[in-house]
């Protein structure tokens, strides 16, 4: 008998720690994590979540003004920290991460069949019980953040906070929702958007390109009434999450980045929507998936799986198109705001005639294939770094709440803001004009402050939404091997670090 390939050292010490009685957070974190999961995925949506929140507390201020809050931002008066906004303005890759776990999680819930599970009725059937298993997980911190703040304001009221105060204070907490609600509506779109990508590819990004560029072209050029720029609120975040679904597709690299490949993912073939509708062992009669004696017949039958292209060898000619997008997107976004007059901050400055964030315009749509570019080149560096199971373990608990720490990240400014407020006077990088580089100093200095209650109110909200959530994750009881596991799991694949399903 041949002798066995020796294990990798990272895996080998993965499964000395499953020998201990007790194991840790992070072991049980990383023993739960099914192989197959794609980790530089779960670190990029870390990253954008962590540019966001990051970008805003260092960009946005509540000033003092004799015992009134009102919000301003550095770059108002500092240009200089103009180069903060293209670090932190992270939400193209939130976009696009959203747009390759949708496409995945959309198009596997209309092929299990071939992986011998039921489907139950009509496709329609499937995407309203897909889209509705999606929206329950966004919308969840939803309830709690604005039961809250609900029963905040009147406690505000009667302690004597100005009407200004409480204004601005409920402007930072709605501000966030504007995001979830794009985030859901393209997320409804998944499978016209599949079926775009599926024909044209990664060309299919070109057609809201094309929308934003003319909605600016009538803002700008041809005097036409401002509110039809809000049209790319939709047609600029549509780019990176079509992006997505193309990667999803395979429009990126045919390699698979994760731990090992996916039982639904072969090294050679995928399974695509137009394969699941031309296979026979998968046919709908009736409305239905063909069951009992017609299933029994073609039970022996393989799937159709559509044969990937071919693509050429080496590091260069893989990464070719997301080497395009990162050079031509950061090319055209230097000529727009050398040559077309778009601010060079990528989000919106008080005082500025033209934001490129509210609503967007085409140097931010410019800017998102840079960064979708770039955060595609990062896949094989950051599934390396995954392998290690402390950044894992933080990485995975923040993809489990993403939206509440996103939508409460400003609550903890606010509360911060709001109780020094209350206490003492002008505190330096809190409640002092952002005028001056020091204060960006100070600022950097209530960071950890803002996390620490951050990590609080995250606690807090994470105990309530688990009392209100639909179905709730279910903790892994021991972590013993499974006999009948095909993939060879440990535990149950359905864990509080939400490693399930992306």
């Amino acid at each position: 008998m041949a002798e066995q390939p020796a294990l990798p050292a990272w895996h080998a010490e993965r499964y000395r720690r499953l020998s201990e009685d007790r194991p840790g957070l992070v072991t049980l974190i990383e023993a739960t994590t099914p192989d197959s999961r794609d980790r530089a995925v779960d670190a990029l949506r870390a990253l954008a979540i962590l540019g966001v929140v990051l970008g805003h507390w260092l960009v946005t201020a509540l000033v003092d003004t004799g015992g009134t809050l009102h919000t301003a931002s550095p770059l108002a008066s500092m240009p200089a920290l103009t180069p903060i906004t293209w670090l932190f303005q992270t939400l193209a890759i939130f976009f696009l991460v959203g747009g390759h776990t949708a496409a995945r999680s959309y198009t596997g819930s209309l092929t299990r069949t071939v992986d011998g599970y039921e489907a139950r009725g009509r496709r329609s059937g499937v995407y309203r019980a897909w889209f509705g298993r999606r929206l329950v997980r966004l919308v969840m911190p939803v309830p709690v953040l604005l039961a809250v703040w609900a029963a905040a304001v009147p406690l505000m009221i009667l302690a004597g906070y100005p009407r200004e105060t409480i204004f601005a204070l409920i402007n930072l907490v709605l501000d966030p929702l504007w995001f979830l609600l794009v985030f859901i509506g393209l997320t409804a779109l998944t499978p016209v958007i599949v079926r775009a990508v599926g024909r044209w590819g990664a060309w299919s990004a070109a057609v809201p390109v094309a929308i934003t560029a003319t909605v600016d072209l009538a803002r700008f050029a041809l005097d036409a009434p401002q509110w039809i720029a809000w049209i790319t609120v939709a047609s600029a975040w549509l780019v990176p999450f079509t992006l997505g679904a193309a990667w999803a597709q395979g429009s990126f690299g045919s390699r698979h980045t994760g731990s090992a490949p996916s039982s639904t993912h072969h090294h050679r073939h995928r399974l695509t929507p137009r394969a699941f509708r031309s296979h026979p062992d998968t046919r709908l009669e009736g409305g239905r998936v063909a069951s009992g004696r017609h299933a029994e017949e073609r039970s022996h039958r393989r799937p159709v799986l559509a044969p990937e292209r071919r693509r050429p060898t080496g590091w260069l000619r893989e990464h070719r198109a997301a080497l395009g997008l990162l050079i031509g997107g950061g090319v055209a976004t230097v000529a727009l705001i050398v040559f077309g007059g778009y601010p060079a901050s990528m989000v919106g400055v008080p005082g500025q005639a033209v934001s490129n964030l509210s609503p967007p315009t085409l140097a931010s749509v410019a800017f998102g294939l840079a960064q979708c570019g770039g955060a595609l080149l990062l896949r094989g560096p950051l599934t390396r770094l995954m392998r290690r199971p402390v950044l894992w373990a933080g990485t995975a608990l923040l993809n489990l709440s993403a939206m509440t720490v996103f939508l409460w990240h400003q609550s903890a400014l606010m509360g911060v803001s709001a109780l020094v407020t209350r206490i003492t006077g002008t505190v330096p990088g809190l409640l002092d004009a952002p005028d001056r580089p020091g204060w960006v100093a100070h600022r950097l200095t209530w960071i950890p402050v803002f996390a620490a209650v951050l990590a609080g109110l995250w606690s807090l909200a994470h105990r309530l939404e688990r009392r209100i959530r639909a179905q709730p994750m279910s903790r892994p009881a021991h972590l013993t091997k499974k006999a009948d596991d095909p993939e060879g799991a440990f535990g149950t694949r359905r864990t509080t670090t939400g490693c399930a399903e992306h």
